[in-house]
């Protein structure tokens, strides 16, 4: 028998889920996946392979590990409007951490990271997109011109229109950060105690006071991180600041999402 994970972490991608991974993976009673990040609820070809499958990814359940909890961090999970209502079969007690960042810097972010995918393979989102689904259908996905990928304000402009009417276009920034809606999905199946929204500069410059809200949200015993080397687990190593222009398309275009966040888990972020 293998261990079932206890909790998520759900998403945002670029958002520090990698650095929460990183961090509750040197807890004591925390035992890693695999892989980090197994995208089973949102990725159709894993989903398909079944309950069997996904737990093979997990520790073996060892009498000297009677209190140990398994977890995986998929961002996938927060976009995927499937994920919320499989993930709620699955396990309708489980426990799902999301984690938030500005839109407008989450959104700048991942273009420098697609725009590394792309140089190293053109078709790395058609790739994926495969890779979850063989039966996609290529034809309904708008293609990027890569010349124009380069210009990250171009870029916004081009999407904004496809973002507003949820449609897909190749190496998709914006319906990322559409928190609330993503969200409310979640809070159509489970009770709001079951999540725990963090923030990514919370996460980043307090780290500490932080991963001691994540651990006793968990109910997991506590840990002592001042003796862990937490450096920050951030992916991304670029230096440009985003275009003004760039900035203000997209502050204005996440203005009345940001607003609906901020009321529904009750707190306001200092965003853009």
């Amino acid at each position: 028998m293998n261990l079932k994970p206890s909790f998520l972490i759900i998403g945002a991608q670029k958002a520090g889920t990698t650095a929460l991974f990183s961090y509750l993976s040197r807890h004591s009673q925390v035992i890693p996946p695999l892989e980090k990040e197994l995208d089973f609820f949102s990725c159709e070809g894993r989903y398909r392979r079944g309950l069997d499958y996904y737990h093979t990814f997990f520790p073996r359940a060892e009498a000297q590990l009677l209190d140990a909890v398994t977890f995986e961090a998929s961002p996938d999970y927060l976009l995927k409007p499937q994920a919320a209502g499989r993930i709620f079969e699955y396990n309708p007690d489980i426990k799902l951490i999301v984690i938030l960042r500005d839109p407008v810097k989450r959104a700048f972010s991942s273009w420098n990271m697609y725009v590394k995918c792309f140089d190293k393979n053109t078709n790395w989102f058609l790739d994926w997109m495969k890779r979850c689904d063989s039966a996609f259908d290529i034809g309904l996905l708008r293609r990027r011109k890569l010349s124009d990928f380069l210009d990250f304000e171009y870029v916004v402009r081009e999407e904004i229109p496809f973002a507003e009417r949820d449609e897909l276009i190749e190496a998709t920034l914006l319906l990322h950060g559409k928190y609330a809606e993503q969200l409310n999905r979640y809070l159509n199946y489970f009770d709001r105690n079951r999540l725990l929204v963090i923030e990514h500069e919370e996460l980043r410059q307090h780290t500490i006071e932080t991963l001691n809200v994540v651990t006793r949200f968990l109910g997991i015993r506590n840990h002592p991180w001042a003796n862990e080397n937490l450096a920050p687990v951030f992916e991304g190593d670029y230096q440009s600041e985003i275009p003004e222009a760039a900035k203000t398309m997209l502050s204005q275009y996440y203005l009345e999402y940001n607003n609906t966040l901020f009321k529904m888990i009750e707190r306001r972020y200092d965003w853009v």
